[in-house]
């Protein structure tokens, strides 16, 4: 075809209704020049005929390079051609359907990768699995290169998108048996584990066994996570106990101690236990001592809660006093101050007579504490303010019982503290700007129960892009009472975090603002996997006249998860809709599972005592109507 009629020809082709034409395009496609063959291509996807674009896609691998790169930009655009040829009867069609998708990180495709492990071909089931394999590795070296914002966003969408693609591979695992696909899912294990834990609960299902086999044989560092979150999960806890607690290669280990800061997680903390025996853990000082100082800080926590015998904790925390780092002996210290055991408080005492400054003081707090007649109520009585080593001793009682105290005492002990508010503030500060994410989160918590967060404005607003996500999470809620308007477009960022908490805390801080502007935002929340993050969209926008949110409120309810469904009960039961009572009453008798039997109850309850529906500025007063409306629509 000569370059001087190419122009001509598509002009008469793109008018042309008959489908010769596109069968002619996509037949002379291969030979055109390129600027020729980019325009034909524009022809063909415009002109949408079905059947020519399942071709186009299914000779995808037979075409040259240049061509191939015009398809993966397009990718988007030929996804109903990628419909229909991932389910064709010609092999190759199938091979090079999976191939556009993963060349061209097509996030929206990424799902017909799911639907080819159920085709009965072994060898479709093998590429589609090596596709999902290669495709989470790329997103995450991807994230781990640390991207920009805008790229991240574009990276985490790609990121739901494989995690929905790799649950569905959880949820079909009988039909095509691929223990890569199953890998991929523990790598991404933050999208996959809601997915792993439903299967799991399948009573004739053996995917256990593969898993366990994946956990015992663990070496790659990105399994780590999974590992640790397995420990929560009864039938793969001894196979994780074993993984972690025999695991001799480093980069492992290293990783198991990078990802620690699980041990937040109640049921992964209790999961611990079952490691009685480590020689890399409880035996090897000079092996955790390999470590740097923040990981080996990691490191005692989870020695801390792990089995084993008093005294060999004991024993390895001694190892670790006498090093130079101040951090380690922070994290020393406090393992300490946890065990209520002889020998732990006979380290305290070494630790109080040797060290001077934050380390001292915390021992010697710790057991003038442990004192019979050293009870820390004293620290309750009124302090002069200009008296300032009597305010500095009154804020470390405070702050080393902050998370012990009842809360009528943690009412009252912030009451003196807000007498001294302003020599507060100093101290503070330095624990927001700690090293340890356990302690910055106090903080917050501290400084918002003191009313404290417009003073450190500055503090909570940079913790609110903190590594942690739970320091982030807690910021994130936190920025609503700040006057600034700069900190609100902070949650217009927050709502996009790759950590669900800091969604979910996100969506209510905006909802707070009420402002219209951020609808759209949490609007896209609608659809979000995780239950809080959809059941805070709900709450928000419910009131607020959008019928998706009724909509999505009813999905929540009739679903098979429970977590979704306990989410949609609070809703109804925070926002009073008193229209549900009838759909509640149902699944109060009918659910199977009693945990959501016994939530659905005592929401009736709430209901049953309820006479007003909550109302707030600017927003529909009846959500009960608006409801009403979404039901008559299912």
């Amino acid at each position: 075809m000569a370059p001087t009629t190419v122009p001509a020809v598509f002009r008469f082709l793109g008018d042309t209704p008959n489908v010769a034409a596109d069968t002619a395009l996509e037949a002379a496609l291969p030979d055109m020049e390129p600027e020729a063959q980019r325009e034909a291509l524009g022809l063909l996807v415009r002109r949408n005929h079905l059947p020519t674009l399942a071709s186009l896609v299914g000779r995808f691998e037979e075409y040259a390079g240049p061509l191939q790169v015009m398809m993966i930009e397009r990718a988007g655009d030929l996804l109903a051609g990628m419909r229909l040829a991932v389910v064709s009867p010609v092999f190759e069609h199938r091979r090079s359907t999976i191939a556009l998708i993963e060349r061209g990180r097509c996030a929206s495709a990424v799902y017909l990768l799911a639907d080819a492990l159920r085709r009965e071909c072994r060898s479709t089931q093998e590429l589609a699995t090596v596709a999902l394999g290669r495709m989470t590795s790329n997103l995450l070296e991807c994230l781990d290169a640390g991207p920009d914002i805008d790229q991240r966003r574009e990276l985490n969408a790609l990121g739901d998108r494989l995690g929905e693609a790799l649950s569905q591979a959880i949820w079909t695992w009988e039909l095509h048996c691929q223990a890569p696909a199953l890998e991929a899912a523990l790598r991404l294990t933050g999208r996959t584990i809601g997915a792993i834990r439903r299967k799991l609960q399948q009573r004739h299902t053996e995917i256990h066994r593969a898993i366990n086999g994946l956990v015992e044989r663990a070496r790659d560092p990105r399994l780590a996570g999974f590992t640790l979150r397995a420990l929560a999960i009864p039938r793969l806890q001894s196979a994780a106990g074993r993984a972690i607690g025999e695991a001799t290669d480093g980069v492992f280990q290293r990783a198991v101690v990078q990802n620690s800061w699980l041990l937040i997680d109640e049921e992964v903390r209790l999961g611990c236990r079952c490691i009685k025996t480590s020689c890399w853990l409880h035996e090897a000082a000079d092996q955790i001592l390999k470590l740097d100082d923040h990981e080996i800080a990691a490191a005692l926590r989870l020695v801390s809660a792990t089995g084993g015998t008093q005294e060999g904790k004991i024993r390895l925390y001694r190892d670790f006093i006498g090093v130079e780092s101040e951090e380690i002996r922070r994290a020393v210290v406090w393992k300490l101050v946890e065990d209520e055991c002889e020998a732990a408080t006979r380290l305290l005492a070494t630790m109080a007579g040797r060290y001077r400054g934050d380390i001292g003081r915390i021992a010697e707090d710790e057991l003038e504490r442990r004192q019979p007649t050293g009870e820390v109520h004293q620290r309750r009585q009124p302090v002069r303010t200009h008296d300032s080593q009597a305010w500095a001793r009154a804020f470390k009682a405070y702050w080393g019982q902050f998370d012990r105290l009842s809360p009528t005492e943690l009412v009252t002990a912030s009451a003196a503290m807000r007498e001294i508010a302003a020599c507060v503030l100093a101290p503070l500060r330095k624990k927001l700007s700690s090293s340890y994410p356990f302690e910055r989160a106090r903080a917050l918590r501290a400084a918002q129960i003191l009313g404290l967060t417009e003073q450190l404005e500055v503090l909570v607003h940079r913790l609110a892009y903190d590594p942690d996500p739970t320091v982030r999470s807690l910021a994130v809620s936190m920025l609503v009472e700040l006057p600034d308007l700069q900190y609100q477009r902070v949650l217009h960022l927050a709502i996009e975090d790759a950590d669900e908490r800091v969604q979910a805390n996100a969506v209510e801080a905006l909802d707070a603002l009420d402002q219209d502007e951020w609808i759209a935002g949490v609007k896209a929340k609608l659809t979000s996997p995780n239950g809080r993050v959809r059941a805070n969209a709900v709450k928000s926008l419910l009131p607020r006249d959008v019928p998706e949110a009724g909509e999505t409120l009813i999905d929540m309810l009739e679903g098979p998860s429970r977590g979704q469904k306990i989410s949609g009960l609070w809703v109804v039961e925070q926002l009073m809709l008193r229209s549900m009572r009838g759909r509640v009453t149902r699944i109060s008798r009918e659910d199977s599972d009693g945990r959501v039997r016994h939530r659905a109850k005592r929401v009736l309850k709430v209901l049953s005592g309820s006479r007003e529906v909550l109302s707030s500025p600017r927003r529909s007063s009846r959500p009960d109507t608006d409801l009403a409306h979404a039901l008559q629509t299912q």
